[in-house]
């Protein structure tokens, strides 16, 4: 009962989010764990298909292959995690045909994408997607 009334502030709708300073991301103090239930930048063997991103019926995906992963260092995810990818420099980048299969050393890591709506207070507006914070795989081999 006492640790659901001292969750209750983030499990109520509208609730301020938990903030956390980008100072303790960077000295280690505070880990973020991606999709794949690993801390991001841990280096994992991943199995699944690619994907075509334009079946998603997303815009953001429309035209651009996609990894659908199913398992990550030999354990099955609660469901399949769909990621954009880059091949790291001086890797071997997978065959990358849609419904093709993989099975490959990558690490999950993040980035800000978008643009903040308040910025088009400042600026004429372009269409974009809204400012967010987005977890892709970086393939090894």
């Amino acid at each position: 009962m006492v640790a659901f009334l001292l969750l209750w502030p983030f499990i109520v709708r509208g609730a301020e989010p938990l903030r956390i300073d980008a100072s303790d991301i960077a000295s280690g103090k505070v880990e973020i764990v991606g999709r794949l239930g690993l801390p991001l930048g841990r280096i994992a063997r991943v199995k699944g298909r690619f994907v075509d991103g334009t079946t998603l019926r997303m815009k953001d995906y429309d035209g651009i292959t996609l990894m659908k992963v199913t398992a990550a260092d030999g354990k099955e995810l609660k469901g399949p995690a769909t990621f954009r990818f880059e091949n790291l420099p001086g890797g071997t980048p997978p065959r990358t045909a849609p419904g093709a299969a993989f099975d490959v050393q990558v690490y999950e890591t993040g980035r800000y994408v978008g643009v903040p709506s308040e910025a088009f207070k400042y600026v004429p507006a372009v269409t974009t997607t809204d400012h967010y914070f987005e977890t892709y795989l970086m393939v090894l081999k």
